[in-house]
């Protein structure tokens, strides 16, 4: 796709599907409702002393939680994303923005992707496909992410909707490598993410060996894109998309598959460097997360 106008278009019917009422575009189970807390009678603590802040791409926040990339390019999506942003920085919290790919296209939406204007004091991060990075100048993509003054950039992975997207990505060989050199040559922390189907135990080892500042799982039990691409195309879902309503790994359960007792002596820590989201809908699950 290399009109910037049909790039455009897109983004705003992603918009209009997650947020139109006759969509259903989550799918799968999260497995948080699998998991129970062990009630703890004697728990020896000042609940007044409770403090959730810690440290995010060089900022304090006030909470373990964050807005993640969703939209951008289009109108819609810069209107979603000013009230994001805003709610961002009242809240203390990180915040992600959608692909900056429509820049290196349409530069006359910079002003989209300047979420410091809305949110000076907190973390803000970039979005970007792993095919882009494998094919793009790097040098210019650090251009901008230095004219947009974002304190990290989360490298996408979403094959699963890029092969229902009738003009999406088919070639998915050269990424790793292509993510690698990214990775060493960044200006600023990477994080790595899904985008609704989870990343494997074996996936997200690698992602940290390459030097990622994080890996969220970003796991199933949330949106499902593969039935948004769908919805593109057909008022109805297709047969085939409603096959993969329960693909990916559960979120609960892959975040369990990284911390489990069974890994390997040798394999990567994943302590402070994993990100959790997808399908997560309440304090409970956020806490069970």
């Amino acid at each position: 796709m290399n009109d910037p106008n049909q790039l455009t278009e897109r983004k705003a019917a992603h918009l209009h599907i997650c947020t139109h009422s006759s969509y259903e575009v989550e799918t799968g189970k999260t497995w948080f409702d699998k998991v129970n807390f062990i009630h703890n009678p004697l728990p020896e603590l000042d609940f007044t002393q409770i403090d959730l802040t810690g440290n995010f791409l060089g900022h304090k926040v006030q909470a373990p939680f964050f807005i993640s990339s969703m939209t951008g390019g289009s109108e819609g999506g810069y209107a979603l994303n000013k009230d994001l942003a805003r709610a961002a920085q009242n809240m203390g919290i990180p915040v992600g923005m959608g692909s900056i790919r429509i820049l290196f296209r349409k530069p006359e939406v910079l002003h989209h992707f300047q979420f410091k204007t809305f949110a000076p004091d907190i973390p803000v991060f970039a979005n970007i496909g792993v095919v882009q990075i494998r094919d793009m100048d790097h040098k210019e993509l650090f251009q901008v992410l230095r004219s947009i003054e974002v304190d990290g950039i989360a490298v996408h992975l979403n094959p699963g909707q890029e092969l229902f997207q009738p003009e999406g990505d088919r070639d998915f060989s050269g990424l790793y490598e292509g993510l690698a050199r990214f990775i060493q040559e960044s200006p600023v922390p990477v994080i790595v993410k899904e985008t609704g189907f989870g990343i494997p135990r074996t996936t997200a080892e690698k992602l940290i060996n390459l030097g990622a500042a994080y890996v969220d799982v970003a796991g199933a039990g949330g949106t499902n894109w593969m039935r948004i691409e769908d919805y593109r195309e057909h008022p109805e879902l297709t047969i085939e998309v409603r096959e993969f309503d329960s693909w990916g790994i559960p979120t609960a359960l892959n975040l369990s598959s990284l911390f489990g007792t069974q890994a390997p002596r040798n394999s990567a820590s994943f302590d402070g460097k994993v990100l959790a989201s997808g399908g997560i809908r309440s304090a409970m699950d956020g806490a069970k997360a």
